[in-house]
């Protein structure tokens, strides 16, 4: 969401992706063990602890886990939302899924993907008084690397896997990297 606005609003927007785009009819037809390797995270082995312990399919292709997750969120039944639409206020939100219709339709405002590779760094500088992100580190599976230089910086790396944040010692938050300017 966040391309789709910025790219909107005329700004330009780079979305780096670790892996490549699937079209969902490709993902369906390959052999599970290479979708695993090739989309999921960890092969789709990532657990999320408790007990029992349970697999967390995340994904690593351009949409991210929209592209992975139908396995794990099913769409809510029509009489259960019609149920908290009368007993709570809730309207239902429009579905979303970045791969299918979030990120073409970023691309169509001026987004550019960059796939196959993964951001390794946030480079942050001093300015004004304050550390600000003027640069991302990101890294090729055939290990060579690139920076792309930036003003603003819109980390969208999920909770589980954040962006690694390098500041000052102490720093723990990738919110505390990122600060608006113009593009």
């Amino acid at each position: 969401m966040a391309a789709l606005t910025l790219a909107s609003s005329g700004r330009t927007v780079v979305v780096l992706e670790e892996r490549r785009h699937f079209s969902t009819r490709e993902l369906a037809a390959r052999p599970p063990l290479e979708r695993f390797a090739d989309a999921y995270r960890d092969g789709g082995t990532t657990l999320a602890w408790g007990l029992p312990p349970v697999l967390l399919p995340l994904g690593r292709a351009v949409g991210g886990t929209t592209l992975v997750n139908s396995g794990t969120c099913f769409r809510t039944p029509p009489h259960v939302l019609d149920r908290w639409q009368r007993t709570h206020g809730v309207e239902p939100a429009d579905p979303v899924s970045l791969h299918l219709s979030v990120l073409p339709a970023a691309c169509a405002a001026g987004t550019r993907i960059v796939t196959r590779a993964r951001a390794t760094r946030i480079v942050t500088e001093h300015q004004a008084g304050a550390r600000h992100a003027v640069a991302v580190e990101a890294m090729r599976p055939d290990g060579t690397s690139f920076t792309l230089s930036t003003g603003l910086v819109v980390a969208a790396a999920g909770a589980l896997h954040p962006l690694p944040c390098y500041g000052p010692p102490g720093w723990r938050s990738i919110h505390a990297c990122c600060r608006r300017r113009p593009v």
